[in-house]
């Protein structure tokens, strides 16, 4: 069975960093990386190409629901 994927994203970088650690002892999940600007998200996503978006909903002045 293939290893999910992850991508953490959340405008607190030391948060997001912590999640991504947590990430790395699962079998289940391959982190590849952590997002903390809101503009970098979209070119992360296409260059990295997660199954899994972690993403804080509040995110600077906008969301991650937009």
């Amino acid at each position: 069975m293939s290893r999910a994927r992850l991508l953490v994203v959340d405008d607190h970088q030391v948060f997001a960093e912590g999640l991504e650690v947590l990430f790395r002892v699962e079998p289940d999940f391959e982190p590849v990386g952590t997002v903390s600007d809101p503009e970098q998200v979209v070119g992360t996503v296409r260059s990295r190409q997660p199954d899994v978006v972690i993403m804080d909903v509040h995110l600077g002045d906008g969301n991650g629901i937009e």
